[in-house]
């Protein structure tokens, strides 16, 4: 019986501390799981917040780039009022541009941006060389105490800062030296056509020929005293053995494809097309001209001026009559240049033929120095350094 009392109190405690070992492996358990679950949760709240800061930083950056591309884009419009003025002198700023992009407001928030110019040009250049630094900022919906966010500036918590350098290509790079250029052939036959260049420095020469020039003293008019068949050079073979893309490439620096591309009025017409061309100035036209057609201006029209002359790409035969005028550029991209029609039609800078040219109408090309060096200065695209966006 003695023994029997005795198992039974030795299970009995066995029982009893089996139990709190288990109570005390459950609280441990659970401590476990609680610590296991607060760090779960901690780490959902820290990658919740890393989300979030990655969010207004990728908002800010991107509204920061937004700023490059406006900036770039409209220097390249035939109006950079807004950050050149009509000295041609940079406007540093810095600019916001948050209203340039219509509505920059969300049920999240509200973008800002601001740029700032600075002219980084060589000695003796104005605007040719611009780096431009865009500062853009986010500010989540609610947060109307972060005013500095509304006009955006780095005191905004959600910034972010990127840079770029641009530098100025003119639209015409190699200057013609006569108000008449031609890769090919030039023929004025009996047509009362007259091609003008009464300039010193150009030393008054009227025609510049890859091949033969067919003209006679009445349609020359050079520099007083210089008798007119002397102020006409033909036969240049530089001009007449180089390819026409090679021939384009002289003048513009660019091929056709890229020049068109920039241009900034791009037209396709055929027969009369004054409404097309009228009163468009300080502008790069490209024309398209259907096969069989030519691109024809007549009547009282006026194509640029003589502070703000044009670049007249055709893509075709163009004819020039009645009183048209025109102040720049004119370049046929043809074979032949068959200028037909009469009037007293003029090319107030210079006209260059990508072939021959035969004149039966009258064009009168004369030669302007300051609007060609207009030209070349001030009329053309900015285009990025390479290599030198960075962020900050």
């Amino acid at each position: 019986m003695m023994n029997s009392a005795h198992s039974e109190q030795r299970s009995f405690y066995a029982k009893k501390e089996r139990g709190v070992a288990t109570l005390f492996i459950s609280f441990i358990l659970l401590a476990l799981m609680s610590l296991t679950a607060f760090f779960v949760n901690r780490t959902l709240v820290i990658d919740q917040e890393v989300a979030g800061n990655y969010y207004r930083a990728d908002r800010a950056q991107m509204a920061a780039q937004t700023g490059l591309d406006v900036v770039q884009a409209q220097l390249n419009t035939p109006d950079r009022s807004t950050f050149i003025d009509g000295s041609g002198n940079l406007i540093a700023g810095p600019h916001n541009l948050s209203s340039s992009l219509g509505s920059t407001a969300n049920t999240f928030g509200t973008l800002s941006l601001s740029v700032t110019l600075t002219d980084i040009s060589p000695p003796g250049e104005t605007a040719s060389i611009l780096a431009i630094n865009s500062l853009g900022c986010w500010k989540e919906s609610g947060a109307g105490a972060v005013a500095a966010c509304d006009t955006c500036s780095t005191s905004c918590p959600a910034n972010a800062e990127v840079s770029e350098t641009v530098a100025f290509r003119g639209a015409l790079t190699g200057v013609p030296s006569a108000p008449l250029t031609a890769k090919g052939d030039i023929s004025l036959n009996s047509a009362a056509i007259t091609v003008t260049n009464t300039e010193g420095p150009s030393q008054g020469l009227t025609i510049h020929a890859g091949g033969a020039v067919t003209a006679s003293s009445s349609n020359l008019e050079s520099l007083p005293g210089r008798p007119s068949e002397s102020s006409v050079a033909s036969g240049d073979d530089e001009l007449s053995s180089i390819s026409t893309d090679d021939f384009f490439l002289k003048f513009f620096g660019q091929d056709k494809d890229t020049y068109k591309e920039n241009a900034d009025y791009q037209i396709t017409c055929g027969g009369v097309c004054n409404t097309s061309v009228s009163g468009k100035q300080g502008a790069i036209i490209w024309v398209d001209v259907p096969p069989g057609d030519s691109f024809t201006i007549n009547s009282n029209t006026t194509v640029g001026s003589a502070a703000n002359p044009v670049i007249l790409i055709v893509n075709g035969n163009l004819e020039l009559r009645g009183t048209a005028s025109i102040y720049g550029l004119v370049y046929s991209a043809t074979t032949n240049w068959n200028n037909s029609g009469g009037g007293t039609s003029q090319v107030l800078g210079a006209a260059i033929s990508e072939g021959d040219f035969e004149a039966t109408g009258t064009p009168n090309p004369t030669y302007d120095s300051s609007v060609l060096q207009s030209l070349a200065n001030n009329l053309g695209n900015y285009y990025k350094i390479p290599g030198s966006w960075r962020d900050f």
